[in-house]
């Protein structure tokens, strides 16, 4: 074998450009391979860093006749008649936990709780957080790097304690260790840090980082309601089985205590058991299916790079044909050429291989930027670890194989006597390698058509009317709640604020609201007219947010009936809101909804205007009935924490004005910390994040596959040209033109073409339909796609040829002649 290897480096050192291309071709496959590989591994396969996590478990919920007050959730279907959710009210899950004794340990954790003002006695930050239940930590077996995390008896005791993540004590306490004791103060209360978690754990839900955890105890400023109140869903639920225990035997257990426990709002409710391995699936749900898609799709990628290999290495058997005739007739067997072959095909996938890694860092990198770009904001750790590795090891393994095997084969049926009598004639006609640049061009239809399709749906998802401008606007936070604020005062606060901040240079507008458009964050809620005459325990239904007056002025909203939001709608004015036309059209179609009044929040509403449609939290959702409140009349009871999202209007860059804005919100208050700084428009991409990563994924892809089909051509090509040089020295000398021998070259290589695209259209009219779930505004049968595809694909097949045509017309007969 080490002679082997010795030869095959010596014969591909011979033939650098076959050397060089092929790869380069193998890289392109297997690094694609290996970066996308890395993210599916990082999203669908990885497990939480935990003991045992085959054995964690996500408890979810489904019952029929849902009537929810107030459910705060991220996973919410339905399925025929029943609904699903994953909330619970507290009283619920102390039940449940309770009735898991022995068969599993339940745990609950509250994850809401974004962009706190953490003071220190020296700084304020932002930071994000969760309320957990006190046995989060032991029921998943994580264990504090320095001091302890919450144990047994926390949340009953009510200590405000908390335990910080490693990257915030790193961050924030430069890793020092007597971090221990000190406080962090946050919505007015000091918290005593007593833990630091380890480096390893990233969390429930790798993707999303938090940066502290406190204890789910009664009286916390944290929480929204009181615990014992059992109208507010919004604690999660995982469990870890116990050993000898099944899924099944924890539903059964669990399924009647839910069902018992709030039949008014949820009726044949049951507990679903899903897999917890990974932590929290929301992930997998959401890039689940898109990710698999483009593992295959990576998958005929790398198929393509082995066709375009394996043509290239039959080319190369084919012009060595006499060496390979002589080898045998010096008693080479047909073992002995056929490991010959298949060595090379190693070295070359080696080599391939190694390449493809360097590629697949790079790709990593960029993935990366995609992946935090998104709306969710996600950080996955894409590195190259050992399933990665494994991977690359396996692909470089198989395309080995794929590869060099036909050339193998074709090897080990080397007859000495044939070989030697054809040295100075043509070269054989590759059947076999046009049908792999047949089956490249085939492959890369399906390839380029799911790389069109995304991009054709991103798009249109670009050109959706949102109903406001986000052009020149910035959007930031604030939290004002930690520094003791009034309800009052803090209504106070956010109009000097926003004051402030109008009267900068170059600012023509502002306005605070609840959370800023297209930022993937909502609030909804049930509600019945004064006037109305429902069936009891049905209500309508409407999205909502709370808004300044100078709101819709701002944001380029505007009003069609009655009037806006007003400087005189204060909080002991009579409570105002302005609903959208889609709650006009919906709610009350039977009537003009101006001056009608509904109970929300403990008070009672009269809508006073009607405003535009506009998208509130999700481009590609339809347009709900929304409800516009009056923001200073929001602060009336203990569900506000003073949280508000800015949106400033400038035609200065926003890095230029960041400077003024802080100075701006300083002169009010200096300890309130600007949070999630950043643009409009930026939230719009990051709204399609998962669209632009599959477009932009799909795209890539599309390009590696463009560019293997034009290889696979060209060294078709190249080789057909190199065995006919001397017929075509032949017809030169005969008085044959440029065009004379251009034209069959040509033709050849737009009839392969014509052929792979005609094979592939109907496979790929079919195999495009499992892509209709991920289009928007775009049939997964597109013509102008599909037509637009093949004339590319035509395109390249004529880029292809154009090189062997000028070294065709370019043949000095006399050289070429006096060489056969």
């Amino acid at each position: 074998m080490i002679a082997d290897l010795r030869l095959a480096f010596r014969q591909l050192l011979k033939s650098p450009g076959f050397t060089a291309t092929a790869i380069l071709t193998l890289a392109l496959g297997i690094g694609a391979g290996a970066a996308v590989f890395s993210l599916v591994n990082a999203i669908l396969l990885r497990s939480l860093p935990v003991p045992n996590p085959q054995e964690l478990r996500v408890l979810h919920w489904s019952g029929t006749d849902v009537r929810m007050r107030s459910i705060n959730q991220e996973y919410d279907e339905k399925i025929g008649d029943r609904e699903y959710g994953e909330s619970v009210n507290h009283p619920t899950f102390v039940h449940l936990r309770e009735r898991a004794a022995g068969l599993a340990g339940v745990f609950a954790w509250f994850p809401i709780m974004d962009d706190i003002t953490v003071k220190l006695p020296r700084s304020a930050f932002a930071a994000n957080g969760m309320m957990v239940s006190d046995n989060f930590f032991s029921v998943l077996g994580v264990h504090a790097h320095l001091g302890r995390v919450f144990a047994a008896g926390d949340d009953a005791a009510g200590r405000p304690d908390v335990v910080i993540t490693h990257a915030l004590w790193q961050r924030r306490f430069g890793g020092a260790p007597d971090v221990l004791g000190q406080t962090m103060s946050m919505l007015g209360h000091d918290y005593t840090i007593i833990g630091v978690l380890p480096e390893s754990f990233p969390g429930i839900r790798p993707g999303v980082k938090h940066d502290f955890y406190v204890s789910m105890s009664e009286g916390s400023p944290f929480l929204f309601v009181p615990l014992a109140q059992d109208w507010h869903w919004c604690f999660r639920l995982m469990a870890r089985l116990a050993p000898g225990h099944t899924d099944a035997q924890l539903a059964a257990a669990l399924s009647p205590v839910f069902a018992q426990a709030d039949p008014q709002r949820v009726k044949h409710g049951r507990i679903e058991v899903l897999p917890g391995f990974g932590g929290l699936d929301f992930d997998r749900d959401l890039y689940g299916r898109p990710l698999a898609l483009m593992l295959g799709i990576t998958a005929l990628v790398m198929l393509i790079a082995c066709a375009n290999v394996a043509g290239l290495s039959l080319s190369r058997g084919a012009a060595r044909q006499h060496e390979l005739a002589i080898r045998a007739a010096l008693g080479a067997g047909r073992f002995r050429l056929t490991r010959l072959a298949l060595v090379e095909s190693i070295v070359l996938a080696a080599g391939g291989g190694a390449l493809g890694l360097l590629l697949a860092v790079w790709g990593r990198d960029a993935l990366s930027r995609l992946l935090a770009g998104s709306a969710d904001g996600l950080r996955y750790d894409l590195s190259l670890n050992v399933a990665v590795l494994a991977f690359s090891l396996a692909a470089a393994l198989v395309t080995s194989v794929l590869t060099g095997l036909p050339a193998a084969l074709r090897a080990a049926r080397a007859d000495p006597l044939d070989g030697l009598k054809s040295r100075g004639t043509a070269a054989p006609r590759l059947r076999l390698g046009r049908f792999l640049v047949v089956a490249q061009v085939c492959i890369s239809l399906f390839v380029l058509a799911g790389a069109g399709l995304g991009l054709r749906s991103l798009a249109n998802l670009r050109h959706i009317d949102v109903g406001f401008n986000p052009d020149h606007l910035i959007v930031f936070g604030l939290n004002p709640a930690s520094e003791g604020y009034t309800p009052s005062q803090l209504v106070d606060f956010h109009h000097r604020v926003r004051d402030a901040l109008a009267a900068l240079p170059g600012v023509s507008d502002a306005a605070f609201m609840d959370y800023a458009l297209l930022s993937k964050r909502e609030s909804s809620g049930g509600f019945r007219f004064a006037d109305d005459n429902l069936p009891p325990g049905q209500n309508h239904w409407t999205e909502r947010q709370s808004v300044s007056d100078s709101y819709f002025r701002t944001l380029g909203i505007p009003i069609v009936a009655g009037r806006g939001l007003l400087p005189s709608d204060t909080i002991d004015a009579p409570k105002a809101i302005v609903v959208n036309e889609a709650f006009a059209r919906q709610v009350s179609p039977d009537r003009n909804p101006i001056g009608r009044s509904f109970n929300m929040w403990s008070a009672s509403w009269t809508i006073v205007g009607i405003c535009g449609d506009a998208k509130l939290s999700d481009l590609k959702a339809k347009i709900a009935p929304t409800a516009y409140f009056a923001f200073p009349q929001r602060f009336y009871d203990r569900f506000s924490l003073g949280q508000a999202t800015y949106a400033v209007r400038s035609s200065l860059p926003a890095a230029t004005l960041r400077r003024s804005i802080e100075q701006a919100v300083a002169s009010v208050n200096p300890a309130v910390p600007l949070t999630g700084f950043t643009t409009q428009t930026i939230l719009l991409q990051h709204n399609i994040g998962r669209e632009r990563l599959l477009a932009d994924l799909g795209t890539a892809l599309g390009a590696v596959a463009l560019l293997l089909c034009c290889l696979g051509l060209y060294g078709l090509i190249a080789y057909d040209i190199a065995r006919r040089r001397g017929e075509i020295a032949v017809r030169i000398a005969l008085g044959a033109q440029s065009g004379d021998i251009a034209r069959p070259i040509l033709g050849e290589a737009l009839s392969l073409a014509l052929l792979g695209i005609g094979a592939g259209l109907p496979l790929v009219f079919i195999a495009t339909r499992l892509l209709r779930h991920q289009l928007y505004g775009v049939a997964s049968y597109d013509p102008l796609t599909f037509g637009t595809v093949a004339a590319l694909l035509a395109l390249v097949a004529i880029l292809a040829a154009l090189l062997p045509i000028r070294r065709a017309t370019h043949v000095d007969p006399v050289t070429a002649l006096r060489s056969e």
